[in-house]
């Protein structure tokens, strides 16, 4: 994932998460056991930002992997 791509999805949760919060308040959806909580009104911010982590490990990994082919080829 390159960089604009990671800006363009944080700022856009950022400034959805900041809009729900206006309108809405802090909501969550709970169990009957008050520990466990499923989805809270911040979790517009964060489950965006935990899909933007695991895409730039992923695009670091195949970068890595990439670079390791190309010196392969090189040391040939």
């Amino acid at each position: 994932m390159q960089r604009p791509a990671r800006v363009v999805t944080i700022g856009a949760a950022a400034m959805f998460c900041g809009i729900t919060y206006f309108f809405t308040g802090s909501f969550s959806f709970h169990t009957e056991n008050p520990a466990f909580t499923y989805f809270e009104s911040v979790s517009i911010f964060t489950l965006p930002v935990a899909f933007v982590s695991v895409m730039s490990n992923i695009t670091a990994i195949q970068r890595l992997n990439h670079v390791r082919r190309e010196l392969d080829k090189k040391e040939k």
